[in-house]
């Protein structure tokens, strides 16, 4: 049995159940609570799985820390059960936190009951290497929701979009908009306290919004001509912001990580290496003033997302990731 441990249930997310069990695999739903903060959730959840699973089950955990506290909830009651957590996106930083994060997935990725996967081969490896893993992680492409419709690129005016909840240098996002005072900025941040904390930097032409609802959010997306998705981590970041970018023909623009030269390259977007503001700024001018090229990378990417990033390539992907560990 299969247990897919995650926030949605199979009307909301439907293709990860419905296509593990088209291939043979018996799976059913556990729920991840939303009602406490995120971490009591995230216990829970983990709680959950290993109570109502058995001995030679599968947990599959759409969060990659769940699938973490499913290995250590299990060690501390001496329950064994398999365990996938999916595209690990353990970040770098160099705080205690993040270092106990590091031992406690590090714990779990060498036991024989875990396994994980990596969106980005890259990044993988680098992780391999932080952790003392042994082995190779298997790519699943973040999947991109397919939103039913892909518009192509076109000139909204001088308007640029920056959003998303983890791991934005929201700094440099302020210090490009100050480069670019023709251009109007929206910056969508996730909480209030960060919205207040960068309002008195930004210039006139930067707009400050934050936790918007869903439609809201995918309406600022469409409004804008480009999206700047700056980011201050090697692990995986901003990947659903571009996707949604991308579906609205929205030109990305960001930094090279370990993740990005994976999803972006130099066809999908504009990928810049180590860019400073002004780096940023002469992108966007370039581009605003060259809107075939602008076009085409935007075409590019959306084939890349069909090709690469679909429901079906991701259950294909986790559905051999589970085979393998039932052997």
């Amino acid at each position: 049995m299969i247990y897919f441990l995650s926030y949605y249930d199979v009307d909301r997310c439907p293709f990860l159940v419905n296509g593990l069990r088209k291939r043979g695999l018996d799976t059913v739903w556990v729920r991840t609570p939303e009602n406490h903060p995120g971490t009591v959730n995230h216990l829970i959840g983990a709680y959950r799985a290993m109570k109502r699973s058995r001995k030679g089950d599968v947990i599959l955990c759409w969060l990659d820390i769940q699938g973490v506290m499913c290995y250590w909830i299990g060690w501390l009651l001496m329950r064994h059960r398999h365990i996938v957590a999916i595209n690990i996106r353990l970040k770098d930083k160099k705080t205690l936190k993040n270092r106990f994060a590091a031992w406690m997935y590090g714990r779990a990725l060498k036991s024989k009951w875990v396994m994980a996967t990596v969106t980005s081969m890259e990044y993988g490896r680098a992780v391999t290497k932080r952790l003392g893993v042994e082995y190779i992680y298997p790519l699943v492409r973040d999947v991109n929701l397919y939103s039913g419709y892909e518009r192509d690129f076109s000139d909204n005016g001088r308007r640029i979009f920056c959003g998303g909840n983890n791991s934005r240098d929201w700094g440099m996002a302020v210090e490009v908009a100050a480069r670019l005072p023709e251009f109007k900025f929206l910056l969508v941040m996730p909480d209030m306290k960060l919205a207040e904390k960068y309002k008195s930097m930004a210039s006139k032409n930067v707009k400050i919004r934050y936790n918007i609802p869903y439609d809201s959010f995918m309406n600022a997306i469409h409004c804008a001509t480009f999206s700047l998705l700056p980011l201050d981590t090697e692990a995986p970041a901003g990947l659903i912001v571009m996707f949604q970018s991308a579906w609205e023909g929205r030109l990305v623009f960001t930094n090279s990580t370990q993740t990005t030269r994976e999803y972006i390259g130099t066809d999908h977007g504009v990928m810049l290496d180590s860019p400073t503001a002004e780096d940023y700024a002469d992108s966007i001018r370039y581009y605003y003033e060259h809107q075939d090229e602008a076009a085409a990378k935007v075409r590019d990417f959306q084939k890349f997302l069909h090709a690469e990033c679909s429901g079906e390539t991701m259950v294909d992907g986790l559905a051999k990731v589970i085979t393998t560990m039932l052997k």
